[in-house]
């Protein structure tokens, strides 16, 4: 019998972006098949230059608390502040 590999589990951070993704697909910005969040981001910002900062920060927010080694307590505070400005993003937009 064949099995699925045992997925990772997703961080809070992780799921909030996967979630700010499906909000920009849902709006005819669909991240592509192996697109990085970053390259993700800038063609973003070419399509929906207003939405530039807004996307740089989400992103960067979620690089940081991806690969920078972060106390438990500064990646709680990073991750509230990545939740709050994609639902600061959701709200203007």
């Amino acid at each position: 019998m064949l099995r699925k590999p045992a997925r990772k589990p997703k961080t809070p951070a992780n799921a909030f972006y996967l979630k700010f993704c499906r909000f920009l697909a849902d709006n005819g910005l669909a991240r592509r098949p192996g697109e990085t969040p970053w390259h993700f981001s800038q063609r973003v910002a070419a399509v929906q230059p207003q939405w530039q900062r807004d996307v740089n920060e989400i992103t960067s927010l979620c690089m940081d608390l991806a690969f920078t080694p972060n106390s438990s307590e500064s990646a709680t505070a990073k991750t509230q502040h990545l939740k709050q400005a994609i639902r600061k993003f959701r709200v203007i937009n």
